[in-house]
């Protein structure tokens, strides 16, 4: 029941940002999905690196998305549906020398059968670093197109 509500109050407060004069659609193994105008996508050896607009001048240093096959086996416990996609969710931080490395990623079963692991990054640098430091970065603004993205989740036939 949580997560419904949960999910309910992330397209209430989402929707407005997904509007399509403001994105574009794009297709990639096996789901669809909605993407900021101003990103820029990356294939990379085991997956897609997509690449997101972010607020400039603050601590923010790049946002992007993963888009990669998983064998994850495990018992992922409760998730959700979204578009026909199922979806487990978790979230962490890991920093390095400097930089914070804050995620979600959402492992994902595809009609098919295949898994795949979505993974958003937001990373940052730590200000404490800078003589000037430059302000921090709007979290609450910078994960908008992250929800938007995931509840724009859709299987494809």
């Amino acid at each position: 029941m949580r997560i419904l509500l949960i999910i309910a109050v992330l397209i209430a407060i989402v929707a407005p940002h997904t509007a399509a004069a403001g994105s574009f659609s794009y297709r990639i193994d096996g789901i669809g999905l909605r993407l900021p105008i101003g990103t820029r996508i990356e294939r990379e050896d085991l997956g897609i690196r997509i690449e997101l607009p972010f607020t400039a001048g603050t601590t923010l240093v790049e946002k992007y998305v993963l888009i990669e096959p998983t064998a994850t086996e495990r018992d992922l416990g409760d998730g959700m549906e979204v578009g026909g996609v199922s979806l487990w969710c978790e979230s962490g931080s890991e920093g390095a020398a400097g930089s914070v490395y804050d995620y979600v990623k959402c492992s994902a079963i595809l009609n098919d059968g295949r898994r795949i692991a979505i993974t958003f990054v937001l990373h940052s640098v730590n200000p404490e670093m800078f003589d000037s430091p430059p302000p921090l970065f709007d979290r609450a603004q910078e994960v908008l197109p992250f929800w938007g993205i995931i509840l724009s989740l859709h299987a494809l036939p």
